[in-house]
């Protein structure tokens, strides 16, 4: 019987049941194809997602993702690249800006499409994961269990159904794919190359795959402990996985990522991060793994300490050390110790012990592959058990019931991954105390979607939150929250209210170019022409090639000829005036006074054809009152209209309904 301590485990041969050794491949693969299956069919319900929170950012707001660069352009920038930003934040994944831009073109911009991509590198993971449980020991029917489960696990739907998520799931196939291809054997010098390959695939698209490196490097020493291997074969044996990672840390080291300043989103005392918050953040990961059912996209507040959740992270933080301390005296195998410090690896960087550039405690993403290494592990350990019949059935019966209810509750859970509002309106039902930013959000979202009364309640309350909560480092105010409030609140005609909190936002902040734009709107939406431009050339002073202060500025010296061409406004003046104000309006984005100048072009019964389509563009294209579009769209139809070009017309309002 093999045990837990016996070496051979290493290599894949464990027992794997009674089946003959011509039956056991064919029973594997049918065992793992039925876990992907279902793992595909739970999170069938996230492709039909749109583009959410960063992925805006990120790809269908990103001109650099729309057009393909040269490969080398991918390496030499940062994730989060924004001219008009003067800090950023160090990120570096070049190849999940890669893959986006490939994406870009192969889906035609599709949002889809790029969800399926993130289902299939969750596919490999999981088959990834039932590979190292098999080789860790585990028989088919546990390693395929521990493959479903983690692929249905609900808080994993963060890195598997949010687009932006993929940089997770891209580092733990690096990881992961490592970790499985690397052998210490002298004759398997092509399989650790291979694996080096991988570990540059995974730091290449975040920095949680140096724990696959360093599970490597602990199973190379558990190798060596086990069998006497000398230290220079060891050190041979891990040149690939040093190599890989020495090119990537030189790659990041000269790209802009390492250049640019980046935010210090707090400032706080040495022992909180040395203690305080790495076990508060320990207890919130032990809650989460216990609560599966549960996910959030916001977890905790950086800075409000739970006594209680310190209390279990010490528990947790016992716990590993005294399972340490086991796994040594035990001499379990090797492959297992590897699997446990790929977990123990890739949690530790979340632990707030070096400063993240994040205000949450913890995210469910971060927990995509330490749970990857866990269920790898905890399946050799059932798989190799020798449990009794009824127990065996008895786990079999557990497993799918809780499998069950894994896939459903996933199932449930993808789409909130592919629609803004939904996102932040489930996120608004269970707030973490002190976290504003979900109120930021649903704020911003609001106002995209033309609900501004909606919008400055949420921006109002999170502003609030941040009174009661502040944060230490940071100014009292939070500019971007400011700049948010002005904007909307400038939409809806406040606008000496509006200026005020732009031009303290701009005093705070005068280095940010973006906040002199969003200054420049409101000018632009009071009609207050030279100070609009006064504002856009303070932009472009900082940064001169601003795509967004160009089109500003040409939109303004528009709407400024064609003001001036206009008499005052009159109650009874004429359609062609009232269409052409309706326009200079539209052009500043008072699309309010717009709708309701072409609405009342569209509704009039001398309104001739020409005045009638323009009113129906608006109207359909950027108009915040779907009814009244849709009843122009009748007129037209009455009159005789093109009905290809009312169709045209008709299914872009229908798709706007959709959002809405």
């Amino acid at each position: 019987m093999v045990t837990d301590a016996d070496p051979r485990i290493d290599g894949g041969a464990a027992a794997c049941g009674s089946d003959d050794a011509m039956r056991v491949p064919v029973r594997a693969g049918i065992l793992l194809a039925l876990a992907l299956a279902v793992v595909a069919v739970s999170y069938s319900s996230a492709l039909p997602g749109g583009f959410v929170w960063d992925d805006h950012q990120l790809i269908d707001e990103q001109p650099f993702t729309q057009e393909l660069q040269p490969l080398s352009a991918y390496f030499e920038r940062s994730f989060w690249f924004d001219p008009t930003n003067p800090v950023s934040r160090s990120f570096y994944r070049p190849l999940v800006s890669l893959s986006y831009a490939l994406e870009w073109q192969f889906w035609d911009g599709r949002a889809p499409g790029f969800h399926l991509t993130n289902l299939l590198l969750h596919l490999v993971c999981c088959a990834l994961v039932y590979g190292l449980a098999r080789r860790a020991g585990a028989a088919p029917l546990p390693a395929a269990f521990g493959a479903a489960l983690f692929g249905t696990l609900p808080r994993l739907t963060e890195s598997v159904a949010w687009i932006s998520g993929r940089t997770d799931v891209m580092a733990s196939l690096g990881a992961l794919g490592a970790l499985w291809l690397h052998r210490p054997d002298p004759d398997a010098g092509w399989r650790r190359v291979g694996a080096g390959v991988l570990i540059f695939v995974g730091l290449a698209s975040k920095e949680v795959a140096l724990a696959g490196a360093l599970a490597i490097v602990a199973l190379e020493l558990a190798e060596r402990r086990v069998h006497g291997r000398p230290w220079r074969a060891t050190a041979l044996n891990l040149v690939p996985t040093s190599l890989a990672v020495a090119a990537c840390g030189f790659l990041r080291a000269a790209s802009s990522s390492a250049a640019a300043p980046t935010v210090k989103h707090q400032t706080f005392e040495l022992s909180e991060h040395l203690f305080w918050f790495p076990l508060q953040a320990l207890g919130h990961y032990a809650h989460m793994w216990l609560d599966p059912l549960r996910p959030r996209t916001q977890i905790g507040h950086l800075g409000l300490v739970d006594p209680l959740l310190v209390g279990v992270g010490a528990a947790v933080a016992l716990a590993i050390a005294s399972g340490g301390i086991w796994l040594w005296r035990r001499r379990v195998s090797s492959f297992r110790v590897a699997l446990v410090c790929l977990a123990l690896a890739a949690l530790a960087p979340v632990l707030h012990v070096i400063p993240l550039q994040v205000g949450v405690l913890a995210a469910d993403r971060f927990l995509y592959l330490p749970t990857a290494g866990i269920f790898a592990v905890l399946a050799a350990a059932v798989g190799t058990g020798g449990l009794s019949p009824r127990l065996r059935t008895a786990g079999v019966a557990t497993a799918v019931v809780v499998l069950i209810v894994f896939g459903v509750t996933t199932h449930r859970r993808a789409p909130v991954w592919g629609d803004d509002l939904l996102l932040w309106q489930d996120a608004a039902v269970h707030p973490p105390r002190g976290n504003s930013y979900i109120y930021a959000q649903l704020g911003s979202v609001l106002s995209w979607r033309g609900k501004p009364e909606w919008a400055i309640d949420a921006y109002r309350q999170a502003l609030a939150i941040e009174q009661e909560y502040p944060v230490r480092g940071l100014k009292a105010e939070n500019p971007r929250l400011l700049a948010n409030l002005g904007l909307i609140l400038s939409e809806g005609g406040e606008y000496d209210e509006a200026r005020m909190l732009l031009e303290r936002v701009v005093a705070m902040r005068p280095d940010f170019a973006s906040y002199r734009l969003d200054l420049a709107a409101v000018h632009a939406r009071a009609l207050d022409f030279d100070a609009a431009e006064a504002a856009i050339g303070g932009a472009l002073e900082l940064v001169a090639d601003f795509p967004e202060a160009l089109q500003l500025l040409d939109q303004v010296r528009s709407a400024r000829a064609r003001w001036a061409s206009l008499p005052f406004p009159a109650p009874d003046e004429p359609l062609e005036v009232m269409a052409e104000r309706a326009r200079v309006y539209a052009l500043v984005g008072r699309l309010r006074d717009a709708d309701r100048l072409w609405t009342a072009v569209a509704t009039s019964p001398d309104a001739p054809p020409k005045l009638l389509v323009a009113a129906a563009l608006h109207l359909t294209n950027d108009g915040r009152d779907p009814e009244a579009a849709q009843r122009v769209l009748q007129r037209l139809r009455l009159e005789g209209a093109p009905e290809a070009r009312v169709a045209q017309l008709a299914g872009t309002l229908a798709a706007r309904r959709l959002l809405k």
